[in-house]
């Protein structure tokens, strides 16, 4: 099956009806998280007028990388460290990971080219809904691995929500959840650790594809976090990758192989209830609203280390912290530059720092909007 990538460079016509069914179905994504009705269970039908619940679970690994630290003292004080933190730092780790699905959720349609010839079997978004409502349970306690070369300090979790929508919108995204009890897994390649993931892999991962030149920085990357692109291909207008996402998560990051499991289950109005994000201005047509909390992207911050003792040089270094913990001995890293980088150990205290993402026509510097309706990204203004 060939990729949207390469389909891209196919016929105009066809790339129009893709772009179109595309944003028909960013529509129907706004529906399956925001819009649903009260009432009782559907009974299988899928033409029932209460509304569809379609439950997400994933189970994953996520993990802290050790390899960029040399061996010996530094590297055991890290993953000491590592080992010794908090289940709010791993739950906080694992929602960065999960939200590496969140590009192709959106446009899954385009992941299904064989699927435009035949009405019946066309896919659409299944998107994630707001972390306020996203479930992460720790299911073992850190431990350290050696894994595929990779040495890393790892915890497994399980992740699920709900997805609250009319009775009919599951099936038209996806024609196995067209009734009660269907089912459906997406498969996704994901980083063992997602923090860093652009000094690291570089643009590999990274779909630009109809986006302006440069929407790429370091605390965006789940926005464009696509593992199907691969080198020269039409993910990378930026910055052309050497190796394939795949590639680049197995030699740099370490890889989680896992799915995102849906499942239609039986509509219950006090689950849909305590899933709806939102209140739903206008129940009978289109609803639009600023989500401002997917607009913020935050980043934990230590100031320059003046004086560190740094390996391969002595150097002060800009870091960023791995957790948002304050005042803590711990390995930090340059958010820039190559990935032969300084590693200090020294005890300073992080500071958070913010960035708004605008999603204005009018703001061109560092925006991550599309030039066309059909991959107007979903998170920032959200249709309900």
């Amino acid at each position: 099956m060939k990729t949207r990538h390469e389909l891209s460079q196919g016929a105009s016509f066809s790339h129009l009806r893709i772009a179109t069914a595309s944003t028909l179905f960013i529509l129907a994504a706004a529906i399956v998280v925001f819009a649903a009705g009260e009432g009782g269970d559907e009974g299988g039908s899928p033409t029932a007028a209460d509304g569809a619940l379609v439950r997400m679970d994933m189970d994953s690994q996520v993990a802290v990388l050790l390899d960029e630290i040399p061996v010996g003292s530094q590297r055991e004080a890290a993953a000491g460290w590592a080992l010794a933190q908090n289940t709010s730092f791993w739950t906080d780790r694992a929602q960065r990971q999960t939200r590496d699905t969140y590009y192709r959720l959106v446009f899954r349609g385009l992941y299904f080219p064989s699927a435009w010839a035949n009405a019946s079997k066309v896919r659409g978004p299944l998107p994630l809904p707001p972390q306020s409502v996203w479930h992460i349970q720790l299911t073992n306690a850190p431990a350290r691995v050696a894994q595929n070369g990779h040495d890393l300090v790892a915890v497994n979790y399980h992740f699920q929500t709900y997805l609250v929508t009319d009775a009919a919108s599951p099936g038209a995204v996806e024609p196995n959840l067209a009734k009660t009890g269907g089912s459906w897994d997406e498969p996704f390649n994901l980083p063992s650790d997602p923090e860093l993931l652009l000094e690291r892999t570089g643009y590999a991962c990274m779909d630009e594809f109809e986006y302006p030149v440069g929407s790429v920085f370091e605390e965006n990357t789940w926005y464009f976090y696509d593992d199907t692109c691969r080198p020269h291909s039409s993910c990378h207008p930026t910055v052309v990758a050497k190796e394939s996402c795949v590639e680049a998560l197995q030699k740099h990051t370490g890889i989680v192989k896992t799915n995102v499991h849906f499942t239609r289950v039986a509509y219950d109005p006090n689950t849909a209830s305590a899933f709806r994000v939102g209140a739903i201005a206008n129940p009978t047509g289109a609803d639009l609203s600023v989500v401002t909390e997917d607009m913020v992207e935050q980043r934990a911050q230590l100031p320059s280390l003046a004086g560190a003792a740094c390996l391969p040089s002595r150097q002060r270094c800009a870091t960023t912290a791995p957790s948002r913990s304050t005042s803590a001995t711990l390995p930090t890293r340059r958010t820039r530059g190559s990935r032969a980088t300084c590693w200090c150990s020294a005890r300073a205290t992080s500071t958070t720092t913010s960035r708004t993402t605008v999603t204005s026509a009018t703001t061109a510097h560092r925006v991550a909007s599309a030039p066309s309706a059909s991959r107007t990204r979903t998170a920032s203004t959200t249709t309900r």
